[in-house]
């Protein structure tokens, strides 16, 4: 495998400890994970983390049988693995099949939960893994007391989280400096693992979620593709130019001839003989007439309506002018020329 072969070099410690600097580095970065540099950085730490699990594998460090009491301080980091891809292999946008990488991811994480269960790290209780078989429907049929003792512990495990959250960042610092106790080591790294446990959690409800969506959306796309498939395809329009003579339509179809040509009086014969239009009869000829008279009757009445309200305006204008004449001698409103 290429990932073998690239650090073939390095003993698990070595390889682990590279594989957890470039993932918290990945993790606390404010880069876009679509960003191809990023991408990179992401598979190249995901192949060197696999390769890990394969040395751990091949070593048979872990066993069913044991406590985690009884697990070497050297070791128990490496229980962090699965936990680690499944997160890495989350943020992947170069993978076309998206719901490939959240069945890898889920695996990943239901990984993790089992071991930390196993060794007595937690007694979570993990959720019945998602069979894309089943209805939509049976997928929230649950029983009360279930779902009680999933919030139960959920509300645990949050307060649980905020406690450790602060002790995890001394514990951190404290195994920065030199000359650490083994102690501090394997508390920093158990409470590590504990703290991981309920964002293992939290990631498998959010996967199962969009796996949902994504076999919904995909049931969908195939109903689609069917219905396309069975559809009758229409004829494609053609476009059609009016010309206005029988010479436009040689200069034009001359010129263009892969496009249909007519002039107005063969596109008009067309529509009549194809049903769209008909021919005036002598009814529907009376008809018209009436119809193009109507409004300049219309037009008529109300001209002359306008024609007698405007003498009628004027015709009293011109009588309250001489009512003021008369009782307005001239010159009375002048106070400069009086006598």
């Amino acid at each position: 495998m290429a990932s073998s072969v690239e650090f073939k070099n390095l003993k698990l410690s070595e390889c682990f400890d590279q594989g957890l600097t470039s993932y918290e580095n990945i993790c606390e970065s404010t880069e876009p994970s679509k960003e191809s540099e990023v991408q990179y950085k992401i598979i190249k730490c995901m192949k060197m983390l696999e390769y890990a699990t394969q040395l751990v594998s091949a070593a048979e460090l872990y066993s069913n049988n044991e406590t985690i009491e009884e697990v070497p301080t050297s070791d128990i980091k490496y229980m962090l693995l699965p936990f680690m891809l499944g997160s890495l292999a989350l943020k992947l946008t170069n993978n076309g099949n998206r719901l490939n990488v959240v069945k890898t991811a889920e695996v990943y994480f239901r990984d993790y939960l089992q071991r930390c269960k196993d060794y007595g790290l937690t007694d979570v209780t993990l959720p019945s893994p998602y069979n894309e078989t089943d209805e939509t429907t049976t997928q929230f049929s649950m029983d009360f007391t279930l779902m009680a003792r999933r919030r139960a512990e959920k509300i645990k495990n949050y307060k649980e989280q905020k406690l450790m959250e602060s002790q995890l960042q001394l514990l951190k610092e404290q195994n920065k400096c030199e000359n650490v106790e083994e102690e501090c080591k394997r508390s920093y790294i158990i409470s590590l693992l504990k703290f991981n446990v309920s964002k293992a959690l939290e990631e498998i409800d959010s996967l199962q979620a969009e796996m949902r969506i994504l076999h919904y959306k995909l049931k969908n796309e195939d109903n689609l593709d069917q219905i396309k498939g069975s559809k009758i395809k229409s004829k494609p329009l053609t476009p059609i130019i009016i010309t206005k003579n029988e010479l436009q339509k040689k200069v034009f179809g001359a010129g263009y001839p892969s496009l249909p040509t007519m002039t107005v009086e063969e596109f008009c014969q067309q529509r009549i003989n194809d049903g769209v239009w008909h021919l005036p009869t002598a009814e529907n000829t009376k008809c018209l007439q009436q119809l193009d008279e109507a409004p300049k009757k219309h037009e008529s009445d109300n001209e002359d309506q306008l024609n007698e309200e405007v003498e009628e305006n004027e015709r009293q204008r011109l009588n309250a002018r001489d009512e003021y004449k008369d009782d307005h001698r001239r010159g009375w409103g002048n106070r400069y020329n009086r006598s």
